[in-house]
């Protein structure tokens, strides 16, 4: 189903909360804006690019869609809200999906979702939400995924995760003119290499430029 959002009264009803200030500090970073301004006074910009975020993921969804061996078909998505995630689109194209996010209650009824963190500091995957802890693995998914710019608590989790036999994919998407771009091509490279260096993991990659725009993304598999 697919999920129709009012960008401007989201931002309107949301602007005070810690999700939509840091999707606003990526926008003006994206950007190059370095003076303080506030969401109101760029508000018009933020939303354009928003969008142009979201038609990114639709290309990026259907991208890895065709591309063999990157996603499989059950997948947990990490650490997203409603206007950066690609779970939706992923449902669209018949993926299942659930949301692990302290933004869960951003999306609206129609996707599973669990509002909390991953956490592996106990070495085992555990979901920690506002009233209980859920093991990972009672989840019905082996798989987990994120997109750049992501929490780096979160990826260094799935890191940990990835060690405990799940697969996990990193993605990314920019336009390769914003400053977001060059810090998420770095930072799958130092994934990448990091990986590389567990003798454990196996890796898959996918890296294509499309005009002005970027799709990279890294699917990691116990050996």
């Amino acid at each position: 189903m697919k999920e129709k959002i009012d960008i401007y009264s989201f931002i309107y009803n949301y602007k005070d909360t810690k999700y939509v200030k840091a999707l606003f500090a990526s926008f003006k970073k994206d950007m190059r804006i370095t003076k303080n301004y506030k969401i109101d006074t760029l508000r018009d910009w933020f939303v354009e690019w928003i969008r142009y975020n979201n038609d990114m993921a639709k290309e990026f969804v259907r991208q890895l869609d065709e591309e063999v061996g990157i996603l499989p078909s059950t997948i947990v998505e990490v650490g997203k809200g409603r206007l950066d995630t690609i779970a939706p689109k992923l449902e669209e194209n018949g993926y299942n999906m659930t949301v692990i996010s302290p933004y869960a209650s951003t999306f609206e009824n129609q996707i599973s979702k669990i509002e909390g963190t991953l956490d592996y500091s106990t070495k085992e995957g555990v979901i920690i939400t506002p009233k209980k802890f859920i093991l990972l693995n009672r989840l019905k998914t082996r798989a987990l995924m994120t997109t750049l710019p992501a929490d780096e608590r979160d990826i260094n989790t799935l890191l940990g995760i990835a060690n405990d036999g799940y697969d996990v994919i990193f993605g990314a998407y920019n336009d390769i003119d914003g400053a977001n771009y060059q810090e998420n091509i770095e930072r799958l490279k130092k994934l990448r290499e990091f990986i590389q260096s567990q003798s454990q993991l196996n890796i898959k990659e996918y890296n294509n430029n499309l005009g002005t725009q970027n799709y990279s993304a890294i699917r990691i598999r116990t050996r």
